[in-house]
């Protein structure tokens, strides 16, 4: 229905065409361009995670042959560890006095002085405690009727028993666990002395 008075209306097909035309191009272009990044990105992808299988496959076949040349169980050695004993023999002292870890076994000749506990055995024996008195603390507030005196007498002092016992046998797992995952040194057993090597030398000393 024409309006009176109205101009005519005229669309322009030709700049219509033309716009359209444009947009085509560049949805096709940028269609184009998507596809082309995605196939970039899963080369990029693929290759990262060939190297990375390749890096691991060739970890695990150098780490499985030196397990099969000498082979070290984490658990026989945590458990000499724990009783502070050598983790290579299971003989020999592993502390020497109450915290300081010998240089090398005295019957084996394995090397300790190499090791790197740092503050890893004060650092899990808090968290030991503390995550047994706690509860403890807890539950005998909660069951017992003690004055505040008790309490502040009784649980320092199991505190303080439960780090010196557990300290130097969690040292001593540190230590036995660097040893049987050959870390910081652990690993080079030209460093270690034979036994025959060490009691020569006792011999021509003591000559």
């Amino acid at each position: 229905m024409a309006i009176p008075g109205a101009a005519p209306l005229r669309i322009p097909y030709d700049r219509l065409y033309e716009q359209i035309g444009g947009l085509r191009w560049w949805a096709l272009n940028r269609i184009t361009f998507d596809a082309t990044l995605a196939t970039w990105r899963r080369k990029a992808f693929g290759a990262v995670v060939l190297s990375a299988k390749r890096s691991y496959t060739f970890h695990m076949t150098e780490m499985s042959d030196i397990h099969m040349a000498d082979d070290r169980p984490v658990g026989a050695a945590l458990a000499k560890g724990w009783r502070r004993q050598c983790p290579s023999c299971g003989g020999g002292s592993l502390l020497e006095g109450y915290l300081n870890v010998r240089d090398s076994c005295d019957i084996c000749g394995e090397e300790f002085s190499h090791h790197r506990a740092d503050d890893a055995p004060s650092w899990l024996t808090m968290i030991i405690v503390g995550h047994l008195i706690a509860p403890l603390m807890i539950a005998a507030y909660q069951m017992f009727d003690w004055p505040t005196w008790a309490h502040a007498v009784a649980w320092p002092v199991i505190a303080m028993t439960g780090v010196i016992v557990l300290l130097p046998r969690v040292k001593g797992l540190i230590v036995a666990f660097q040893w049987a995952h050959r870390m910081h040194g652990f690993d080079d057993s030209a460093n270690r002395p034979h036994r025959d090597d060490a009691a020569d030398s006792e011999h021509s000393s003591a000559v």
